[in-house]
């Protein structure tokens, strides 16, 4: 069975993602108890800063997504892109995990909902970008290496 170019990227970056969630988790759990409580304590003291502050992050997530679109054209760029894919894991399960070990089922279901509204649709777009930055960057680099007519780049592998 074959499948298309852009779903292995979107897999491994889900992977890359998911693989962020656990060692989140597994960084909470190996903490120390005075850690903990300091964790605990500045994530009680966030709850209430939300209730009293209405923030808008949209203009931080769009300045996130254009960096990595950016970023991932080039092959430096590229491997940072994907350390943020993992960093945005890991924070998700960081902050998860926590609210579990503090506020227990209510936690795991506020985790939840909170994974699924800033980063399940955050994830989405940016496996959006770096997919078709991913395709863009073979095929400059393909194109280079075939030394096309004129400098031409050759489009023709983007469609797949």
């Amino acid at each position: 069975m074959r499948t298309s170019s852009s779903k292995k990227i979107f897999l491994f970056i889900g992977i890359i993602f998911l693989i962020g969630i656990i060692i989140g988790g597994i960084f909470v759990f190996s903490a120390e108890e005075w850690t903990k409580e300091i964790i605990s304590s500045n994530i009680n003291e966030m709850i209430q800063n939300i209730q009293n502050i209405k923030i808008n992050n949209i203009y931080i997530h769009a300045i996130s997504l254009s960096t990595i679109l950016v970023l991932s054209l080039f092959i430096v760029g590229l491997p940072l892109a994907i350390i943020y894919v993992f960093y945005s894991g890991f924070s998700a399960g960081f902050t998860i995990f926590e609210l579990v070990h503090i506020f227990g089922l209510k936690g795991l279901l506020f985790g939840i909902i909170y994974l699924l509204i800033t980063k399940g649709l955050f994830f989405f777009l940016t496996s959006i970008f770096l997919i078709n930055s991913i395709k863009l960057g073979t095929n400059i680099f393909l194109s280079f290496l075939k030394k096309g007519q004129k400098g031409e780049i050759n489009t023709s592998r983007l469609k797949k």
